[in-house]
């Protein structure tokens, strides 16, 4: 689901400084459709390496990667995987005290603004 505007101004607000925001409204257009599309290839990379490392063939936003069977020794492959696929770095133990795969992916996105 896509947010409405508004909300997708409010979400890019807290990200950028207000004068870039007042310059264009095309600006404003494009930096959100950039941020959705990243977050959305964040979520797909995020759910593949989980689905590879867990065996696991469906995984949903709500999961937990420790209750789907992670652990410490996974965990490592994991965090291997999604620094060499996105750049990332995320610590074993961000991992595995974030309690969904959606939480995995914030965590990311933010590191990554």
């Amino acid at each position: 689901m896509t947010p409405c505007p508004a909300a997708r101004r409010r979400d890019l607000s807290r990200r950028c400084p207000e004068d870039v925001l007042t310059v264009d409204s095309r600006f404003v257009t494009l930096a959100l459709v950039s941020a959705d599309a990243r977050a959305t290839e964040i979520e797909s990379v995020v759910t593949e390496v989980w689905r590879d490392v867990l065996g696991v063939s469906r995984i949903e936003p709500g999961d937990s990667f420790v209750a789907l069977g992670g652990h410490s020794l996974l965990a490592l492959d994991v965090v291997a995987a999604l620094e060499r696929r996105l750049g990332v770095s995320l610590s074993v133990r961000e991992l595995l005290e974030a309690p969904t795969l959606d939480a995995v992916v914030e965590r990311i996105r933010r590191g990554a603004d």
